[in-house]
């Protein structure tokens, strides 16, 4: 992660979960962060954290890449977030 003059690891666990609705995005204490739908390759989604929202949009870049960018606004947070999954061999 690069923060500021700050450049090393970081760590944030979460699982995707298959349900009757569809998949979600879950915390690793279970409780729901947000609903997951890939089927046309890219999904906007909201999650609401107090007075803060976080604006998220996926975009699969093919089988072994996917692209996740939020807008977080609110009272306490200003930020844009943008990370690159690649599979590795």
């Amino acid at each position: 992660m690069r923060f500021g003059g700050h450049e090393g690891p970081a760590a944030r666990r979460l699982a995707i979960l298959s349900g009757p609705g569809g998949w979600t995005v879950a915390f690793d204490d279970g409780r729901p962060f947000h609903p997951l739908d890939l089927a046309t390759g890219a999904c906007t989604v909201e999650h609401r954290c107090g007075d803060d929202v976080y604006a998220g949009e996926y975009r699969l870049l093919g089988p072994d890449a996917l692209d996740v960018h939020w807008r977080v606004t609110g009272p306490r947070k200003q930020q844009e977030i943008h990370t690159s999954y690649r599979r590795i061999d």
